[in-house]
């Protein structure tokens, strides 16, 4: 009785160690969507203010999924590789901003002004692009005198937009137009 039981502290301490790992890997991946949320709030602050900020800042790699940009002018914003995933950009203007490798994936863009810009690499898959069909006094979608080298217009629906002269080299397949 008076011998120690080896094996059972031998499975105590493994029980000890499993759950710390446990509770330690928990926490790690709370703390990571903890920061990715922050981040997203952050950069959503400063996109939405960024017209009337002064001095204008860069939104290289932006995290702006699932926001609402809709009537912001963002026009010669740096956005170069800007993940706007699921945004709704309605109204929205990009006149003359850098949109290299911009991901626009199943965003929706009724109304917006993206004329002269450049957007090498940009992603529109899925996207909804043009203007309502029952809504008359809003504008179309004008995408004139950009520079859309290699942009993917895949799966999008594309309805009652301006591609007047600009260089348009785009996987455009299986896009509705």
């Amino acid at each position: 009785m008076n011998q120690p039981n080896w094996f059972q502290a031998i499975v105590d301490l493994l029980q000890a160690i499993i759950g710390g790992i446990a509770v330690a890997l928990v926490i790690y991946w709370l703390d990571e969507r903890r920061a990715e949320r922050d981040r997203k709030l952050s950069d959503f602050r400063i996109a939405s203010n960024w017209e009337v900020s002064s001095p204008k800042v860069s939104m290289r790699n932006f995290q702006l999924s699932d926001t609402n940009l809709s009537g912001y002018d963002l026009s010669i914003a740096n956005l170069e590789n800007t993940n706007f995933r699921k945004a709704k950009l309605h109204g929205t203007k990009f006149s003359k901003a850098n949109l290299r490798r911009a991901n626009f994936q199943a965003t929706s863009l009724l109304g917006t002004k993206v004329n002269d810009v450049i957007a090498y690499h940009v992603n529109f898959l899925g996207a909804r692009i043009g203007r309502e069909k029952d809504v008359k006094e809003e504008l179309p979608v004008d995408f004139s005198g950009s520079n859309l080298f290699e942009g993917s217009f895949r799966k999008a629906k594309i309805n009652q937009t301006l591609f007047a002269k600009n260089n348009l080299v785009a996987q455009i397949s299986q896009a509705l137009l």
